[in-house]
């Protein structure tokens, strides 16, 4: 998780919290409190992995951690998922004055940060499937670990 993510989360919490406060009925639904709670669980996740350095590598070796960070994974796909379907759903709706705010947009962050790294990883491959030398290296990917690459095979 990055600087980037936690504040967005911020950005989300609080734009949810102020939709509450003004008691937007339009804006009421079940999605939005499943984007309360889970924004708050990402925003602790984010500054427990930020201050405490070495609990990532800790959970390596962890068997109830490991799962704990696949569910978060699996939880934090379904997050992205709602965020993006309940932007377009208060999007539609025409006489929603009280959802409109600048901090709506900031629903739409993973979905352009899909895309970065959609675009990263075409670039990458472009790059690196030009040059002989990375032919035969493999890239794995883990959820805790992000990406390693190894050795190439000679």
């Amino acid at each position: 998780m990055s600087l980037v993510s936690l504040v967005f989360n911020v950005i989300i919490l609080m734009y949810i919290l102020e939709l509450e406060k003004k008691k937007c009925a339009c804006s009421k639904h079940w999605m939005r409190d499943f984007i309360k709670y889970v924004s708050i669980i990402m925003i602790v996740l984010s500054l427990i992995i930020a201050f405490i350095p070495n609990f990532i590598k800790s959970c390596k070796t962890n068997v109830l951690c490991k799962s704990l960070f696949g569910l978060y994974g699996i939880i934090g796909l379904i997050y992205v998922i709602v965020l993006v379907v309940y932007y377009f759903h208060i999007q539609k709706k025409t006489n929603c004055e009280c959802s409109l705010n600048w901090k709506r947009h900031a629903l739409l962050y993973p979905l352009f940060g899909g895309i970065l790294v959609i675009v990263f990883l075409i670039i990458l491959i472009i790059i690196l499937g030009g040059n002989n030398s990375f032919k035969n290296t493999k890239v794995s990917f883990n959820i805790l670990s992000l990406i390693h690459i190894s050795e190439p095979t000679r």
